[in-house]
């Protein structure tokens, strides 16, 4: 298990997780706060979005869990493509965290 905390600007695409040649990424759960309406939007570090675009409203949250253990393994909520970091796009500020694996490939 890796975390992750979420600190960013608000003015884009900000990295949480940075890339690793050969590994990819699987979100468990996440929480991201803001103190002002925001969009967010997950992406991998190439570009490709990864969630839709999710409203936050003023000193509201999104929380999202995932991270149920199956017999193949930990079933998440989304996966990061292959060598590629992952992104969060904000409008406005958000703080949080997240839980992830790091995955061969």
């Amino acid at each position: 298990m890796k975390y992750a905390k979420i600190d960013v600007a608000g003015t884009g695409d900000e990295t949480i997780i940075a890339a690793v040649a050969g590994k990819k990424f699987r979100v468990l759960d996440y929480l991201v706060t803001s103190a002002n309406n925001a969009t967010v939007t997950w992406k991998s570090s190439a570009g490709t979005t990864l969630s839709g675009d999710m409203h936050i409203a003023s000193n509201g949250n999104i929380v999202a869990v995932g991270g149920y253990p199956t017999p193949a393994g930990m079933f998440g909520l989304f996966e990061t493509l292959p060598g590629e970091g992952l992104l969060l796009d904000a409008t406005h500020a958000c703080g949080g965290h997240l839980t992830s694996q790091e995955i061969s490939v």
